[in-house]
């Protein structure tokens, strides 16, 4: 498996969308706090509530192939919590 820095998956996830306006989604595996492994095959990242620098955390939500929500609030991830990003193992 190749391998991919903690700094480059969150320059990654602040990507909003590409060049013609599309939107760009990621596939994401992390450690929640109550210890539940998550895997999104398809998200995008979002907002949180609060100083996401302070809590080090950014927002995920998972999607569909059409690009529609599937869940109803965005699931707050741990940027130390993130395992896998695009099928690559993430180190720091």
């Amino acid at each position: 498996m190749a391998k991919v820095r903690r700094m480059d998956v969150l320059r990654e996830m602040e990507l909003r969308e590409d060049g013609k306006g599309n939107g760009v989604y990621f596939s994401i595996k992390f450690v929640q706090g109550n210890g539940e492994l998550v895997y999104f095959a398809r998200a995008r990242s979002c907002g949180l509530r609060g100083d996401m620098k302070r809590t080090r955390k950014r927002g995920v939500m998972p999607v569909d192939t059409a690009g529609n929500d599937v869940s109803p609030h965005p699931y707050p991830v741990g940027i130390d919590n993130i395992l896998l990003f695009n099928g690559d193992d993430v180190v720091f």
